[in-house]
């Protein structure tokens, strides 16, 4: 532990919350617990499979603890005596006697430029919304959701070296997880120096965003390219991008793992057709050629 630094608890689930930690390790910085999600079955064989960040607490030995309710751990969070709540992609709501543990305060980062894309999928409706003013901010949390003061932002157009836009949303994790991790570095400086400064939020220019379904996946391949294109970047893992297939009555889901933007045209380069494998979009198109059918 840097002894320059508050001592803090880490709450956060996905591999960007082990983004941050990773990039606070490279500061000698280790929280002295870590508060993650409950392990869940996942896939068609419902295995039990830990958050990435238990994965991370794990592999570095550092406590950690799964609470189904955050209300459970509070006796644990109080006999921490941490001075600072680190919150990155947590999946739950702490509540006024969560945040009010922590002599110095609970900061969260959110990546966005907050006001705008308060709530769940901030990375994904920028992308979607072809917007490159983004980027991360830090926030001192308080009862409602990314409403806090701002603490510090760190801006998309800031970057010097990186790849070119529209990343995609697993790039922009990467970079605003990393960005939000030399912003916390600051931070805790200045609160070990009792000089941490925070503005309000702009309230009236807040923004918000919903919860990415699997069906906000669905595409037409008639539709707008350059707008297929930035959804592809924006879904892509999950929920992932796709297009149907209707064939005889029925209809066939095709899932577009790669593609491309080209010419003002969006390509997919490879496809998984429902129930099949994984192939080329050539291989597919000759199969449509042979077997013609309708897509949509």
């Amino acid at each position: 532990m840097n002894n320059n630094s508050p001592s803090f608890i880490f709450f956060g689930t996905p591999e960007f919350a082990v983004r941050v930690l990773q990039g606070l390790k490279k500061h000698s910085l280790a929280p002295r617990l870590i508060i993650t999600a409950p392990s869940r079955p996942q896939g068609r064989g419902l295995i039990v499979v830990p958050p990435a960040v238990k994965e991370y607490a794990d592999a570095n030995k550092i406590r950690c603890l799964q609470p189904e309710k955050i209300a459970d751990a509070v006796t644990e969070l109080i006999n921490s005596n941490a001075d600072v709540f680190v919150v990155a992609a947590y999946g739950a709501i702490l509540s006024n006697e969560v945040l009010s543990i922590p002599s110095k305060g609970a900061i969260n980062i959110h990546p966005s430029l907050l006001p705008k894309y308060r709530g769940a999928s901030p990375i994904e409706s920028a992308i979607l919304r072809d917007d490159r003013d983004t980027g991360v901010s830090l926030m001192l949390m308080d009862e409602k959701m990314d409403h806090g003061p701002i603490i510090a932002q760190w801006k998309l157009s800031e970057l010097e070296q990186g790849p070119a836009w529209p990343l995609s949303s697993a790039e922009a994790r990467e970079i605003f997880a990393d960005q939000g991790a030399k912003l916390l570095v600051k931070a805790f400086h200045d609160i070990k120096n009792d000089c941490l400064l925070y503005k309000e939020q702009e309230h009236a220019r807040a923004t918000y965003t919903k919860k990415i379904e699997k069906n906000d996946g669905c595409i037409s391949l008639d539709d707008d390219p350059y707008k297929n294109f930035l959804k592809y970047k924006a879904l892509t893992p999950r929920p992932g991008v796709y297009f149907f297939e209707h064939q005889n009555g029925g209809k066939k889901r095709i899932i577009i793992r790669q593609a491309l933007f080209h010419d003002g045209q969006f390509i997919p380069a490879r496809v998984v057709p429902e129930g099949g494998k994984e192939m080329e979009w050539s291989s597919y198109e000759r199969g449509i050629t042979t077997n013609p059918h309708k897509i949509l």
